[in-house]
């Protein structure tokens, strides 16, 4: 169960304060992106409608909410931005994951003043919507344009450190934390021009803290995620030339100067074996690589991870893809992907308890409902009412503990 626990290091999270309504938007096909500005007789309802009614007839809807969203802002709040997304998510469900647009709106809101991405950070949704999208915008916004030398580096290096740390008007849960310092490895490629050995030594510095908190290897897998996983033009031109060929993934790997940092880069460079590990056969052999079954663990607790959001929290897929995979990572799989679904939006309970009640093994579902009771209050602010209105909607043997950790 210890190694469950470790997944809760694996999504993306930050706070958030509301905004009051700037001017309000209507449907207009002869304006930019579709939108006019209008009287104040739009509701948010009316906003996501337009969207919605703009994209209908998209092939890949979520990419087309992806483009269309941020137009908002030049009307709109970022915190508006992102309810009326919800909105969207509610109308159709094809749009659970949300990550790229998370990114997009807060780098439009760091764009008007990115002396202020830090509050922009704090800003955005509370629950984790849009896998945390915001927080990886803000960081990556604020440095985009920007290459530190060493001086700079040091400059910089007491404001990251406290960051993601708990102050007046962000009062974060640990994930929210967790996901902050893997922000800021993104943001240690941006800073030091994709000089993996120097990002990697900068979250050495901002990730351990003085009370011993580690959050090292989640800002290391932040840094491989920005190679690894590059989202805009900018990003692929920073990173072109700098990662391995399929076949060299291992050896580039090695290279790297502790364990910890070769085994983030092993994990994080899955997408170069997408095909394979899209199978659970594929997947065991992947994290097989590592000698160590701690690094294994690791590696089985991230990609089990990803099922969810590939499958865009499908509960049926997830199901599909985790009752076939080896016995003895059943229940890894069943937890790690119904944690996924709660992590990337702590409104989706009903969704993650549902992955959990389709193992087809006891052992598998009892191992889920534990993993999802025991993490809860890493997930959610511990004690809180959301905390424990999820504590009570699991099996009553977990839900007694889940109240029991709040």
């Amino acid at each position: 169960m210890k190694n469950l626990l470790r997944a809760k290091f694996y999504l993306k999270i930050v706070a958030s304060v509301v905004f009051s309504l700037l001017v309000i938007v209507g449907l207009d096909p002869s304006s930019s992106g579709g939108f006019k500005e209008r009287g104040n007789n739009k509701s948010l309802e009316d906003y996501a409608q337009v969207v919605i009614d703009k994209c209908a007839k998209v092939s890949y809807r979520p990419g087309c909410y992806d483009e269309e969203i941020p137009k908002l802002m030049d009307f709109l709040s970022m915190e508006e931005a992102f309810e009326v997304t919800s909105i969207i998510q509610q109308k159709d469900k094809s749009y659970g994951y949300c990550h790229i647009l998370g990114h997009r709106l807060a780098s439009r809101e760091v764009q008007k003043n990115p002396s202020k991405y830090i509050e922009v950070i704090h800003r955005g949704p509370m629950n984790g919507m849009c896998a945390n999208g915001a927080l990886h915008g803000a960081v990556q916004e604020r440095f985009r344009s920007e290459v530190l030398s060493e001086g700079q580096l040091k400059q910089l290096e007491p404001e990251l450190k406290n960051a993601c740390e708990a102050q007046a008007g962000w009062q974060p849960a640990q994930l929210a934390k967790a996901i902050c310092y893997h922000g800021l490895g993104h943001l240690t490629v941006i800073v030091t021009s994709a000089d993996f050995a120097k990002a990697l030594k900068v979250c050495d510095v901002i990730s351990l803290k003085e009370n011993g908190d580690d959050y090292r290897s989640v800002c290391y897998e932040g840094a491989f995620m920005q190679l690894f996983q590059p989202l805009e033009p900018e990003d692929f031109a920073l990173v072109k030339g700098k990662g391995p060929e399929k076949e060299d993934l291992r050896f580039f790997c090695l290279k790297f100067s502790t364990e910890d940092k070769q085994e983030a880069c092993w994990r994080e460079g899955w997408p170069l074996f997408r095909s394979e590990v899209a199978t659970p056969a594929g997947l065991v052999e992947f994290c097989e690589v590592p000698d160590k079954k701690e690094q294994q663990d690791s590696c089985f607790q991230m990609l089990l991870h990803t099922v969810g959001q590939n499958f865009n929290f499908d509960s049926v897929k997830i199901a599909q893809f985790c009752n076939g995979i080896i016995d003895e990572r059943k229940g890894d799989c069943f937890y790690n992907a119904a944690s996924s679904v709660l992590e990337a939006d702590q409104r989706f309970t009903e969704e993650s308890l549902e992955v959990c009640s389709l193992a087809n093994s006891q052992e598998a579902k009892d191992e889920c409902y534990e993993g999802l009771a025991q993490g809860a209050s890493y997930i959610f602010q511990q004690g809180s009412d959301s905390h424990k209105d999820f504590c009570q909607k699991l099996p009553k043997t977990w839900a007694e503990v889940c109240l029991k950790d709040g």
